[in-house]
């Protein structure tokens, strides 16, 4: 990779980290906050969307050894 690609690839890769850390706070704070309001439906369907966002989360932290391992 070029210079410009890979800043432009590591801003994308910070904005994709801090949206889904965002997501996964959020979802965690929605599913603890229909626990003790008794939706516990709702509750399991942000604890879901937690769990996804984390897996997908991790999936970015460790994007750059996964391009390392891959890569050309």
């Amino acid at each position: 990779m070029t210079d410009n690609q890979n800043s432009t690839f590591n801003f994308f890769l910070k904005c994709y980290k801090l949206f889904l850390t965002s997501l996964l706070i959020l979802s965690i704070t929605m599913a603890i906050y229909f626990t003790f309001t008794d939706q516990l439906k709702d509750a399991a369907k942000m604890a879901r969307s937690a769990l996804i966002f984390a897996a997908l989360l991790w999936v970015a932290v460790n994007l750059r050894w996964i391009e390392e391992r891959i890569g050309p």
